[in-house]
């Protein structure tokens, strides 16, 4: 009797032991659900790693720990997990096939993300709503293959768990005033908001933490453990660094909740001594938090860039830029040529303003986002195709808000990649090589200004010049007795080129397009192309090299159907620059491209129903004199004299020996006429021409030229009452 008796409360205690197993089983499992709802994976990991002690056989467990170990950062894990839900299970859960394709495109093993990928397609129905995404996923696989041998740029290093935590860390931003310093937003255990949920409500179970910002400087090599601003800044809302002016007085911060939104607020760091509260200001201008604005890049004082999701884009975020002028922010304008249907956002403009750096996840992308980078032309005013600057600094997960150090050797940014603390962590990027766009600043100072100048330049009245500045636009006199529906408007712009090859470029083709079809409507107008360069060999060579250029450009007219003999050719070489390709920062690049250029110049247009604007580069900051001086000189009336006139190259070297040497042809006839001198009067002209006689030059005769082109005898007859001093040409 005694032995039923043990026996009976054994079986009662072992009952009530599965009772209770079941009870925190089913406990464990609830709890976990709720967390892995809210996405605090950590917390969910734990609970279903108890549970599945309890629970081994629950494969539908063991599928959200595989999940919870990739979001935690726990990929081989994860793989282990999903891969034995897949060996297990009679009708496998299809997203087990998508998310082991995360984490091997994750590890960088491409082609087993593929297959996996492939696999999640396969077992979906065609109408899945995701199946676009995987395929893009597939897509940045095969992107990350090609570029598995491809040179890497840089070697990049995590910051380190003084800078980087369990949290999420990202946006640094350098220091403008200290090379060792950078600022940075953290979500992580500590800030002043603690755990809140969406609207911004204490929630220390399911709530995430609010971000703060703080600083980390290097200290004997490495990053010291992260400081967080002043409560002045860091509040019990998200508190995000944007961005700092240009001698860093000001900053630019993000305060605000994630449902109920917040607001840009600029502060100067001021330190009020009188007992008044501290105010940070909101920043007033283009880029607004209410109108899906995000991500600034101050590229100075008066130049912003940022993403946007407003209205009108291609798709998604597209970048953004806008202008400071006359005291207040201009309208902001996409970044044309960079934008597509997918998302670019974290905007980084480099010193030289003409390369720009940014994160999108289009499908030339190796994971979500990548970073590009794309330089600027300014003769095309085009941006080239963006490249991917491949691993390692980027991955199969998110890298964005990369920013260049002063001197070009360093990038700072932040990557969700695997191999992390974290969420995202701060990294840097040591370039093998310096990145020269990060060392010589330009003028003017980005792209958006000289956009802004070919703004400013449609339609506007000539300028007054004064010395070392140049035009910005040429207007041929206002036709009279016609009403504007009948009068024709061309605006054209000179043909900019990088080299003999670069002539015939599809911008210059475009501008060339224009001009046929203006000589197709008006038969009687002539064109003087005048060639320009910008190299420093002998002034023989460039002449004739200047010359060479122009018959391309006429012989591209020719093909248009335009007569030859409409068509006068002018090579100018280097004597003639309008820029300055030398200024007291260093080499000008800017100039030496206006420098090489081909110059338009339209005959006979009076009494036409035509108004033609030529568009000339403003170079009113780096001007040079000598552009300034030709263009005066062949103003009206002037005179060259003429030393050989031969179907080849002339050999000699009297081009160095005298001023203003050129060369011109009519297009319709197979000499080039070489000339020397520039003046205003036929007595100077004469001058060098005995000069040149007593040289053994005995050929050499004076020529008469209005307003740049050459005028026959016969002609000049007829223009002595508006120019009397043609008389001494004809008596001579």
């Amino acid at each position: 009797m005694k032995y039923k008796c043990y026996l009976l409360v054994f079986l009662l205690f072992g009952l009530c032991g599965m009772l209770n197993a079941q009870v925190s089983a089913k406990k464990l499992k609830s709890e976990g659900e709720k967390y892995f709802g809210k996405e605090k994976y950590h917390e969910a990991l734990n609970l279903f790693l108890k549970y599945q002690r309890l629970k081994p056989s629950d494969l539908g467990a063991r599928y959200k720990i595989g999940l919870a170990y990739f979001y935690t950062n726990g990929v081989e894990n994860a793989k282990r997990y999903l891969e034995y839900v897949l060996e297990n299970s009679k009708k496998p859960n299809p997203q087990s096939y998508y998310y082991l394709g995360r984490a091997y495109h994750s590890s960088r093993d491409y082609k087993k993300a593929i297959g996996y990928y492939k696999l999640y397609l396969k077992n979906t129905k065609a109408s899945s709503s995701d199946r676009g995404s995987v395929k893009d996923a597939i897509r940045r696989c095969a992107t990350g293959l090609r570029m598995e041998y491809q040179e890497e740029l840089a070697i990049v290093e995590n910051l380190g768990d003084g800078v980087n935590t369990q949290g999420d860390e990202f946006g640094p931003v350098l220091s403008p005033n200290y090379d060792n310093k950078i600022y940075f937003s953290s979500s992580r255990k500590g800030n002043v908001g603690g755990k809140r949920d969406p609207k911004g409500l204490r929630d220390e179970k399911y709530g995430s933490y609010y971000a703060d910002i703080y600083s980390t400087v290097i200290i004997n090599g490495q990053w010291t453990a992260s400081t967080p601003l002043s409560s002045l800044i860091n509040s019990p809302r998200h508190d995000f660094v944007l961005d700092f002016n240009g001698d860093g007085s000001v900053m630019f911060f993000y305060k605000g909740n994630e449902m109920t939104g917040g607001e840009i607020l600029v502060d100067t760091f001021s330190n009020q001594t009188d007992g008044r509260p501290l105010f940070s200001h909101r920043f007033e201008g283009p880029m607004q938090r209410a109108n899906g604005a995000n991500h600034p890049f101050f590229f100075n004082d008066t130049t912003l860039l940022f993403s946007s999701y407003r209205p009108g884009g291609q798709g998604g975020s597209d970048l953004y830029v806008a202008l400071y002028r006359n005291g207040r922010w201009q309208q902001a304008m996409p970044i044309k040529g960079i934008n597509t249907p997918y998302d670019e956002v974290t905007p980084f403009l480099s010193r030289d303003g003409r390369t720009l750096y940014f994160s999108s996840n289009r499908r030339e992308s190796i994971g979500g986002m990548d970073v590009f980078r794309s330089t600027y032309d300014e003769i095309s005013r085009t941006w080239s195709p963006p490249i991917n600057l491949g691993v390692p600094i980027n991955s199969s997960a998110d890298d964005s808000h990369l920013r260049l150090s002063r001197d070009g050797l360093t990038a700072y940014f932040s990557s969700s990649r695997k191999q992390g603390y974290g969420q995202r962590d701060i990294y840097a990027a040591y370039f093998k090589t310096i990145q020269e766009e990060q060392i010589q600043a330009s003028t003017p100072a980005s792209f958006a200004d000289l956009e802004a100048q070919d703004i400013a330049m449609e339609g506007s009245p000539v300028q007054e010049e004064s010395p070392g500045v140049s035009e910005t636009v040429s207007i041929t006199p206002d036709p009279i007795g016609f009403s504007e529906e009948e009068i024709q408007n061309f605006a054209i712009t000179p043909l900019f080129y990088q080299d003999d090859d670069d002539v015939l470029n599809s911008p210059n083709k475009r501008e060339l397009d224009k001009v046929a079809r203006l000589m197709q409507d008006f038969p009687r107008v002539e064109l003087l192309l005048s060639c320009h360069s910008d190299r420093s060999g002998p002034k023989q060579f460039e002449l004739f090299f200047s010359i060479k250029r122009a018959e391309k450009v006429a012989d591209y007219l020719v093909r248009s159907g335009i007569a030859a003999s409409r068509i006068h050719l002018k090579g100018l070489g280097t004597s003639y620059p309008v820029a300055k390709t030398e200024t007291e920062a260093g080499p000008n690049q800017q100039g030496s491209r206006f420098n090489r250029r081909v110059d338009f110049s339209f005959f006979y247009t009076e009494g036409l129903p035509l108004r033609i604007n030529i568009r000339m580069p403003d170079v009113s900051l780096f001007g040079d004199q000598r552009g300034f001086y030709y263009k005066r000189a062949i103003e009206g009336l002037s005179y060259k004299v003429q030393i050989a006139a031969l179907e080849q190259r002339y050999n000699s070297d009297v081009f160095s020996a005298y001023p203003d040497p050129m060369i011109e042809r009519n297009n319709a006839k197979s000499l080039y006429q070489y000339t020397l001198g520039l003046y205003k009067t036929f007595s100077s002209a004469g001058q060098l021409k005995d000069e040149l006689v007593r040289q053994g030059l005995d050929d050499a005769y004076v020529v008469p030229y209005l307003n740049g082109l050459r005028v026959s005898k016969e002609n000049a007859r007829g223009m002595v009452a508006d120019f009397p001093d043609l008389l001494n040409y004809l008596r001579d």
